[in-house]
């Protein structure tokens, strides 16, 4: 009996150390999936973040693209209540101006105006 007891206490060990060593690379593969998870849930946080600030940019240009349209809109109306003589002396270079100068807050009717000075020669003289 004692042989087969110390046959199987030798039987035994080897076993014993390949699951030890088998608990321990279990036990290290959870911290690294573990690690991983936490990983992922940040890195969706961001993406989620970087969405929202995507999506708002995205509504403040069109945003912009709007008013920009609207004003083109308005030049076009206050360009078409010129008399004709004045309409022809228009050009593109002072309507991107005009467009410029009233993105930084100056009044429609005052760019214009100024627009006119520029392109009316007589109007000048008679300022």
């Amino acid at each position: 009996m004692t042989n087969l007891r110390k046959d199987k206490q030798e039987l035994k060990k080897p076993i014993q150390n390949r699951l030890e060593e088998a608990g321990g690379v279990i036990a290290s593969q959870m911290e690294m999936n573990s690690k991983r998870e936490s990983e992922l849930l940040r890195l969706g946080r961001e993406l989620e973040e970087s969405e929202k600030k995507l999506t708002s940019r995205l509504q403040q240009a069109e945003e912009a693209a709007d008013a920009a349209q609207a004003k083109c809109l308005r030049l076009e109306k206050i360009k078409q209540q010129l008399p004709i003589k004045e309409r022809g002396r228009l050009r593109i270079r002072n309507m991107m101006c005009w467009m410029c100068e009233g993105a930084m807050g100056t009044d429609t009717g005052d760019a214009m105006l100024k627009l006119g000075d520029a392109t009316n020669p007589e109007r000048e003289s008679e300022a």
